[in-house]
């Protein structure tokens, strides 16, 4: 049987038994159709089944969530929770929805010179690169350059 459109579907609130509108009167009260796939059986009693007799699933009478894609590698699939996945099942890429992370800031060579300056003054490495923006490893780098004694990260002890 084709798969009707979900927003032509209806759900019986009191027993969950699925249909499309225009069908409605011609359903008899053990008709049931799955919203996964699509399958339509008759029941054998007035109980409402487990699972949908063709793909098994036990949320055969569960209206469908959105079908969601990776922007890396176009797989779609259904999530099975409520919320978001937290990664692509195929690619295991957790930017799958193309959100990309937020661009480093742009530093100048003036920042540098303030975070090293930081530095010779007993600040450690970490606080100079949070007070300039500059990133840590770039002032490790510098710092190696200018002076071959081990490197703080902490402050100076006094």
């Amino acid at each position: 049987m084709k798969q009707e459109e979900p927003d032509r579907i209806i759900k019986c609130p009191f027993c969950g038994r699925s249909f499309c509108d225009d069908r409605a009167e011609e359903i008899c009260r053990t008709d049931r159709m799955c919203m996964v796939c699509g399958y339509t059986w008759r029941s054998r009693g007035n109980s409402i089944p487990r699972r949908c007799p063709s793909c098994r699933s036990t949320e055969w009478n569960v209206s469908r969530r959105q079908e969601v894609s990776c922007v890396k590698c176009g797989h779609k699939w259904i999530p099975r929770g409520g919320s978001r996945p937290y990664m692509c099942p195929r690619c295991k890429s957790t930017d799958w929805r193309g959100v990309l992370s937020k661009p480093r800031k742009i530093y100048s060579e003036e920042d540098l010179r303030h975070a090293v300056a930081l530095y010779s003054e007993g600040k450690g490495c970490v606080e100079a690169a949070a007070e300039t923006g500059v990133p840590l490893e770039i002032i490790v780098l510098r710092i190696r350059d200018i002076n071959r004694d081990p490197i703080r990260m902490g402050p100076a002890r006094r």
